[in-house]
């Protein structure tokens, strides 16, 4: 469903892009399909942020408040730590994160 991205090195800047690998059907998935909206862009948001800052698929409770809609948390009216917890929750029971201590991983992300 997810496969590790590459690295893609642009002209004489030396920029780099970097990129994930989705296949084409990964949205009609049965992981997928069940999320809501908010831990759907999580799940991609983590992909990408993974892939580029090569955390081999490792999500930290820091990364995790900072990728996690806090739209959603202000439109529900309750704080960032309970959307984060509600959206993480929600990947791990869909199988695709894993709770590993403080953190999560993206299953099967290596």
């Amino acid at each position: 469903m997810v496969g590790r991205g590459r690295f893609v090195f642009l002209g004489r800047c030396g920029v780099i892009m970097a990129w994930v690998r989705l296949d084409d059907r990964f949205a009609t998935h049965p992981k997928v399909v069940c999320l809501s909206n908010e831990a759907y862009r999580l799940y991609v948001d983590a992909l990408c942020y993974s892939n580029l800052q090569q955390t081999d698929g490792r999500v930290g409770s820091k990364l995790l408040r900072h990728l996690a809609s806090k739209s959603v948390a202000q439109w529900e009216g309750t704080d960032y730590e309970t959307t984060d917890n509600k959206l993480s929750d929600e990947l791990v029971a869909a199988g695709l994160w894993e709770k590993d201590g403080d953190s999560w991983l993206i299953h099967d992300y290596l």
